[in-house]
């Protein structure tokens, strides 16, 4: 397969500014690594003159202490769950989007 341009070349030989940030959504995103996310604003109203905002996903999924990369879903290893992905114990740090802590104690995977 051919070498394609980022987006992020693209938007720069047309002389755009571009910024990129992180933003995790399990619910929307799909997961393929270097894949532009989301944009703001949208193509169609790209100007010349404006930043253009591309949004990609982190390499670690918010609110985790070990980094879990993200995904539609895990579970913890040798549970019940369906995965995708399994994982041992992890500390949750903030959110839980994937419920790996059902007791509320900032240890999931116990």
């Amino acid at each position: 397969m051919p070498h394609r341009p980022s987006a992020q070349q693209r938007l720069r030989a047309l002389d755009f500014k571009i910024q990129v940030k992180e933003r995790f959504d399990a619910f929307t995103f799909d997961f393929r690594l270097g894949v532009v996310q989301d944009q703001r604003p949208s193509a169609g109203d790209v100007r010349k003159g404006r930043i253009v905002t591309l949004f990609k996903l982190p390499a670690c999924t918010p609110g985790y202490s070990r980094c879990l990369a993200p995904a539609l879903d895990y579970d913890c290893a040798g549970g019940t769950g369906d995965g995708p992905k399994y994982t041992g114990f992890v500390y949750v740090t903030g959110s839980d989007p994937y419920g790996l802590d059902a007791d509320n104690d900032g240890r999931g995977c116990e």
